[in-house]
């Protein structure tokens, strides 16, 4: 970024003092109407580039987040992990025409970062969330930067949406934490009776549901995913429905604490045409900023990616 550009968004990010992620909204709302306000004016937001404009946005987002202790949940996904995730759909995909749904989208930071990474790939894409307010600020997200592809924008809980047709890739930073007990998830294989269930559990089991046999789902997952105290049925229902086909770990310095690691898994559907990797993706990032490591990831993904193509035909 310019350093003119870097010493406005510096002025801007402490004047626009936003203490709720409605006001970002709002902010959003301003801009897609040419309606800007003061500061905004003050400032000429308008002659930053696009790109700088996303970035301004997201770190007002990241600090009205944590200045304000919201949901560990509805923390915006860095960047770079939807980065990763483009680079796994790249390496795996061979459709011109893709539908992907983000599940649990937040303020669908993770999915537009992926949109933002494909040129020639149209995607028919469904944004779906339980917070009205974070459908409503990607809505708005969406307007302020014009993302061309086809996207549908659902206030529904994740875990009684029911698409219209099967999906090409489910993705998701997933939430954690338990789902209440209720009709929704009386005929989910990973529900408990005795005690509530992990909602993690819950959004595997949606993402295999809703998926075409032989597609993806990438999912961000918390470490003990598969070796918690409710994960003798997930590893069931996964082995029933998929295969694992990669793990991949976050670097622990990118957590506040290790306890909170997460991994982002690759599960492939079964189907005619897809089969067990042998051995299966594992990779562990060492750092989101180590150049090195991240370029190695990438080689890695490629070979893996063509495997599994080769595997498929």
């Amino acid at each position: 970024m310019e350093n003119r550009n870097f010493k406005k968004f510096e002025q801007l990010y402490k004047e626009l003092n936003f203490t709720k992620i409605s006001e970002i909204t709002d902010l959003l709302r301003d801009l897609n109407n040419n309606n800007l306000n003061s500061i905004i004016s003050r400032y000429h937001i308008s002659d930053i580039n696009l790109k700088s404009q996303q970035l301004l946005i997201e770190a007002i987002a990241i600090n009205v987040l944590v200045r304000n202790d919201q949901d560990f949940n509805h923390r915006l996904t860095p960047q770079i992990i939807g980065l990763i995730y483009s680079e796994i759909i790249t390496s795996i995909n061979s459709k011109s025409t893709i539908n992907i749904v983000d599940l649990g989208s937040g303020t669908g930071n993770l999915i537009f970062s992926i949109l933002d990474n494909f040129k020639d790939i149209t995607f028919n894409t469904t944004i779906i969330d339980n917070n009205e307010e974070m459908i409503q600020f990607s809505q708005q997200y969406r307007n302020l930067f014009n993302f061309k592809n086809n996207l549908k924008f659902i206030f529904d809980d994740v875990i009684s949406y029911q698409p219209l047709e099967k999906i090409d890739f489910v993705i998701s930073d997933m939430p954690v934490g338990y789902y209440p007990q209720n009709k929704n998830i009386l005929n989910y294989q990973v529900k408990v009776s005795n005690d509530l269930t992990y909602i993690q559990n819950l959004f595997i089991e949606k993402s295999l549901r809703i998926l075409k046999h032989n597609s993806f789902a990438i999912l961000t997952v918390p470490q003990n995913i598969f070796t918690s105290k409710q994960s003798r049925v997930l590893l069931s229902v996964v082995k029933e429905s998929a295969y694992i086909q990669g793990i991949i770990g976050l670097p622990l310095n990118s957590f506040t604490d290790k306890k909170f690691r997460k991994y982002i898994i690759i599960l492939q559907k079964k189907g005619n045409l897809a089969h067990q990797m042998t051995p299966v993706l594992l990779y562990n990032l060492e750092s989101l900023d180590d150049i090195q490591s991240y370029q190695k990831l990438l080689i890695t993904l490629q070979a893996w990616g063509e495997e599994i193509k080769k595997r498929g035909n």
